[in-house]
C-alpha cells in the first residue's frame, strides 16, 4: 500500500472527495459528512492496511471521515498527547457534530468515548 514511499516519510489516503468515499459510506450521518469539503490524510506508517479499510468498519471510517473533513485542534486530546507516535494520524482532528465530537484518533480505536474533546452534551 505504501511500499514505494521513502523511510520516514508518512502513506497519504486520497479521502478528500466525496466520490472517493462514495464506496464506503452507508449511514446517513457518513453521507452527510463525506459531502462536505475534505482533503487527502495523511496516517503514521502500518497504522492503517488496506484490509481495514476494505472491512468497511464503522469506527475506521467514520474515523477518516474525521480526519479529513473535520479540523486541527490547538491541543490535542488527552489520548493523543499522552501517546504521541503511537496514534493511528500525526495530528489530533475533530469534527463537532459528528460522532459526539471525539477526535480521529480515539474513533479509530473505538476509544471515542474516552476522547476528552468530546462535544458537550
Amino acid at each position: 500500500m505504501y511500499e514505494q514511499l521513502p523511510p520516514g516519510q508518512n502513506p497519504v489516503l486520497p479521502t478528500g472527495s466525496p466520490a472517493l468515499m462514495g464506496p464506503y459510506v452507508f449511514t446517513s450521518v457518513q453521507r452527510e459528512v463525506a459531502a462536505m469539503p475534505g482533503q487527502d490524510i495523511e496516517f503514521r506508517r502500518g497504522r492503517i492496511t488496506a484490509h481495514q479499510l476494505e472491512s468497511c468498519r464503522p469506527s475506521y471510517i467514520n474515523a477518516c471521515l474525521i480526519q479529513s473533513r473535520g479540523s486541527r485542534l490547538p491541543a490535542p486530546c488527552s489520548r493523543c498527547h499522552a501517546h504521541p507516535g503511537t496514534m493511528t494520524f500525526p495530528s489530533c482532528r475533530h469534527l463537532p457534530g459528528a460522532w459526539g465530537g471525539a477526535c480521529a484518533n480515539c474513533k479509530w480505536s473505538d476509544q471515542a468515548s474516552r476522547c476528552s474533546v468530546r462535544d458537550e452534551v
